[in-house]
């Protein structure tokens, strides 16, 4: 089978850490994996091995026949979230080339997309599609238009229960837990060479926040480090360990107190 996996950022996203591990046991299990990036291809020397081919939209638009090995377009394309971005290569691929399609959600995209444009739900309603297209980053959910999409899908996948009442009841809705690597993730003996590395202490604890690091979860992640410097305070050492590429710009303003 050709699967075709369309993330809504390149490889640096957290949404690639799940999307690069389902395309290996994808591919281990004889399936062909591509995944479509909207840009920043080069960011694909974070993922070591790959087992899928990456590219970018604009190449798979053009080329969607030489995507994979065989000469044939995508059995199933597996819509990482109903962002902007990935909406628009979607439907274009789709106008081409016909295919079953599968949308994954992670999040609750309306929230999201309200908290970027500054709206209320009440508010919300005085803006016209234009507007919101026009003000909202692609990389983010269209309000009015996310919906349509899903209801596109033959299949949709959702990270947690309550996501399913953002799928219409004509699209068969699974939860699916997020992948996990076994292989990195299993009891292991502590590495004494890492710890010397990474200046850990013989009785210090890892605190891992294995989550994206964005503008609306910056205030939870600041709670966060200053819950850790009360535990350091309170004679139990350890450190935070966190996944994403923005920086905490608020580390600046704590005090030694904090």
């Amino acid at each position: 089978m050709n699967i075709l996996f369309v993330l809504y950022g390149d490889f640096r996203s957290n949404s690639a850490n799940p999307l690069t591990l389902y395309a290996r046991e994808l591919h281990s299990a004889g399936h062909r994996c591509a995944i479509a990036v909207p840009s920043g291809l080069d960011t694909i020397n974070l993922s070591p091995h790959p087992a899928f081919r990456p590219l970018l939209y604009e190449d798979v638009l053009a080329h969607p026949m030489a995507v994979f090995p065989d000469g044939r377009g995508a059995d199933v394309i597996h819509a990482c979230t109903p962002r902007e971005v990935v909406c628009r290569f979607v439907t274009s691929y789709l106008a081409k080339s016909p295919t079953p399609l599968v949308v994954y959600l992670e999040d609750n995209e309306r929230w999201i997309a309200l908290r970027e444009l500054g709206l209320q739900e009440k508010t919300l309603k005085g803006e016209t599609d234009l507007n919101i297209a026009q003000a909202l980053p692609e990389g983010l959910p269209h309000p009015f238009r996310y919906p349509s999409f899903i209801g596109l899908a033959d299949a949709a996948a959702v990270i947690q229960d309550k996501l399913k009442s953002e799928v219409p009841p004509w699209v068969h809705c699974q939860t699916v837990m997020i992948g996990v690597d076994l292989q990195l993730f299993s009891p292991q003996q502590p590495d004494a060479r890492l710890r010397r590395k990474y200046g850990v202490g013989e009785m210090e604890r890892v605190i891992v926040y294995h989550g994206g690091v964005d503008q609306f979860k910056m205030s939870a992640i600041e709670k966060l480090c200053k819950a850790i410097g009360i535990i350091n305070h309170r004679g139990f050492p350890c450190r935070l360990l966190r996944t994403g590429i923005r920086p905490l710009d608020f580390l600046d303003a704590f005090t030694p107190e904090s």
